[in-house]
């Protein structure tokens, strides 16, 4: 029994020993930390103390013109619009900046969805073809084989109404010429024969005396002109040949032209009939009807010819628009047909690797325009919060309870930046006065915010407060050069007093979604900015550029990556 006792208590001390010298995890001989990705804020600690302040000068932030300014009132309350400059431009750049917005809104949709379809194609061709896609794609080459069919019959009916509907109209020309001539020849012959004497193929004189004698001679020559005209007339005629359209369209508007002149001389002969003498009222009334008679002939022929002219041009324009329609729809026929073939040929083939590939680059390249239209939308929602802030400073509002001491200033006047326009006084204000070092005083603006504890009360109790003064002239203070810097408390509050002592962090600078690391894992070398990267096991030293610096962080701007393990401690 005693043998087993000791055996085991022998075995015991065997395994405790192995743990300690096998069991026990090697301890790194240094500490880590990974580069984050986040927000960051640059702040300025310092110590001040409360005092009392008797007013606030307030001013506008920028320049402009003052729009409206409610100096009538003598007492205000804290968030009283006191005074507003013009808003029309930063309004209109408001409005421009959420249409920017809207826009780009709807262009990430657009985005989205073509993401989602390039998915969607990219997950079926992975699964492959199915037997139905195959049966559905043989269909569609069969409609579109259908539609094609019925494209080119449309086609050949177009085209023979085409030929009919013109070919009816020049088999008109032949007697529209002929009743041109007809009725033309009794227009010269018949009814204005009487005002001339008897035909003479080299001359042709009136039967009756005019006044203006270059009138006469005029009309005498018209109407042998006329003559040779109504000859012409009777040459196209006979050389007339409608199957030639060329011809036969030409062949109307040389019968025109002749039609028009003798209708000019129809005109000068009507001229001559109204500055005659020597007729009786009787004879002048007839030949002044006879001559209307022959005008108005004359004058309906040129407009038959000119209809017929007009509605051939017509009906070649609409066959021309109805073919070249038909034609085009064949044409979309038979791309959709060749569609159609090609995409039964790869339904039943399938998709090679290389398609595939390259469809995941299509889904690559639709992630990427969603992020880059996110970033796009994400930059324009910036610039409205900009914009608004940029209007907010154009509204001088009451920061506390006070009474209203106002300078002499009226809506209409220009004023510039920080100009006073109204002073508040209150028994209860307070402001802090605070001595920054130079190496950080150029971080400091007027009207930074602050967040103040006091002593009195802890830091769980925090109070607003923000920069109202900043001194130009240096204090020496334990041989440092500081500038004394007051900050105004955000309100009333009845917990503070004089003399009180303050903390304050200063925000100078923020920065939303940038990579930083603890301040500890960077240091100098050399004048520039290390980090030592663990990557399997081993160091490397890494220089990288530095942005902004947080509370125990700071930004990297460039060389590290989101994830990155540093070193921040050797052991």
């Amino acid at each position: 029994m005693k043998k087993v006792y000791y055996a085991t208590i022998f075995l015991v001390f065997v395994l405790l020993a192995l743990f300690f010298v096998f069991g026990k995890k090697e301890e790194l001989p240094y500490e880590y930390a990974f580069a984050k990705r986040g927000d960051i804020k640059q702040i300025v600690s310092v110590t001040g103390n409360v005092k009392p302040k008797k007013s606030i000068d307030l001013g506008f932030e920028v320049s402009g013109i003052i729009l409206k300014i409610n100096s009538n009132k003598d007492f205000v309350k804290k968030g009283d619009v006191l005074a507003v400059l013009n808003l029309n431009e930063i309004d209109k750049k408001i409005e421009q900046a959420r249409a920017k917005i809207e826009a780009e809104q709807k262009a990430l949709k657009s985005a989205e969805a073509a993401l989602s379809a390039e998915i969607s194609r990219l997950e079926e061709m992975e699964k492959g073809t199915r037997e139905e896609e195959i049966k559905i794609a043989e269909t569609e080459v069969k409609n579109a084989q259908i539609n094609l069919d019925d494209a080119k019959a449309n086609l050949e009916n177009i085209k023979q109404k085409a030929e009919i509907d013109t070919t009816n109209l020049y088999n008109d020309i032949d007697d529209i010429l002929n009743d041109a001539y007809t009725k033309t020849n009794d227009a010269l012959n018949n009814k204005i024969a009487s005002l001339f004497s008897e035909f003479n193929p080299n001359d042709f004189k009136l039967t009756f005396e005019v006044l203006d004698q270059s009138l006469k001679f005029k009309a005498q020559n018209e109407r042998l002109s006329s003559e040779l005209l109504l000859a012409n007339i009777k040459d196209i005629l006979s050389n007339l040949d409608v199957s030639d359209r060329d011809l036969a369209k030409n062949s109307l508007s040389l019968a025109l032209g002749n039609l028009k002149q003798i209708r000019d001389f129809l005109n000068i002969l009507s001229d001559a009939v109204d500055v005659s003498f020597g007729l009786s009222l009787s004879e002048k009334e007839t030949f002044k009807n006879n001559v209307d008679l022959a005008w108005t002939e004359v004058n309906s022929l040129i407009a038959k010819i000119d209809n017929q002219i007009q509605a051939i041009n017509l009906q070649e324009s609409i066959n021309q628009n109805n073919i070249s329609q038909a034609e085009a729809k064949v044409n979309s026929a038979k791309n959709n047909l060749a569609f159609a073939k090609d995409n039964l040929a790869l339904k039943k083939a399938g998709f090679s690797e290389e398609q595939i590939e390259a469809q995941r680059q299509k889904v690559v390249q639709a992630e990427s325009n969603v992020g880059q239209q996110k970033a796009i939308l994400k930059q324009a929602e910036s610039e409205l919060k900009r914009l608004k802030i940029e209007r907010e400073k154009r509204i001088l509002r009451a920061p506390i309870d006070g009474e209203a001491s106002w300078e002499e200033i009226e809506a209409g006047e220009f004023v510039s930046f920080g100009k006073k326009i109204v002073s508040i006084s209150s028994k209860d204000l307070y402001e802090i006065e605070a001595y920054i070092p130079e190496a950080d005083i150029t971080k400091i603006k007027k009207g930074q915010k602050a967040k103040v504890t006091l002593d009195a009360y802890g830091e769980d109790v925090v109070f607003e407060a923000k920069v109202s003064k900043i001194s130009s002239s240096e204090t020496i203070l334990e041989g440092v050069s500081t500038y004394k810097v007051k900050f105004l408390f955000e309100g009333i509050d009845k917990k503070v007093n004089s003399g009180m002592t303050a903390n304050l962090d200063i925000i100078t600078q923020s920065k939303n979604d940038v990579i930083f690391v603890p301040k500890r894992a960077v240091y100098d070398k050399e004048g520039k900015k290390f980090v030592r990267v663990v990557q399997n096991g081993k160091i490397f030293e890494k220089e990288v550029s530095v942005g902004i610096k947080g509370i125990g962080v700071v930004e990297i701007i460039d060389g590290l990556s989101e994830g990155d393990k540093v070193v921040v401690l050797f052991k």
